[in-house]
């Protein structure tokens, strides 16, 4: 019987129903209780399921520097992603920052989740990717479980590179 347990902490074992529940246990577990028993809807569970991964891929107050691997991390299980945002401190100027994120690199198959229509930027001048002109395009949104992630910083202005840049990886925790 699999158990998982959500924000609340309480065990809660989604293969069972009310019928399986008997003076407060689950299958002998004393701890456990169905998602109905406290009131989990469908909509509650989308939420439980959101994940957001913030990321820092600089300090505050030095220039931002072209480069590879200015971060390396693994997703904790499989991800599908919904949205990615960066916001910097200080705007770049002259040119926008660009951002890459390459899955398993040092592997054979890995490369970049973007597509060939455009990378995440930073405008010149803006201080969040919300606002660019040119909106990404994900090619890989299915992140499977332990996947290495990788952050490349391909261009940081040109008159003046933006400082303290901050990333947020938004998505679902698929099952």
């Amino acid at each position: 019987m699999a158990y998982e347990s959500d924000r609340t902490g309480i065990e809660v074992d989604d293969t069972l129903d009310n019928a399986d529940t008997h003076m407060g246990t689950v299958s002998g577990n004393p701890h456990a209780v169905t998602k109905a028993d406290i009131g989990i809807s469908a909509a509650d569970e989308e939420v439980f399921r959101q994940v957001e991964i913030p990321l820092s891929l600089s300090d505050e107050h030095l220039d931002l520097v072209v480069g590879s691997n200015k971060i390396r991390f693994r997703v904790p299980h499989a991800l599908q992603i919904v949205e990615l945002r960066a916001y910097v401190n200080v705007a770049p100027l002259g040119a926008p920052i660009e951002i890459d994120i390459l899955i398993d690199p040092e592997d054979s198959g890995g490369g970049s989740i973007f597509g060939s229509d455009g990378l995440m930027t930073i405008d010149a001048g803006e201080r969040t990717s919300t606002t660019a002109s040119a909106p990404y395009t994900l090619e890989v949104v299915n992140i499977p479980d332990d996947s290495e992630l990788t952050v490349d910083l391909v261009q940081v202005g040109s008159t003046q590179a933006g400082r303290g840049l901050k990333m947020w990886v938004i998505g679902r925790k698929i099952s």
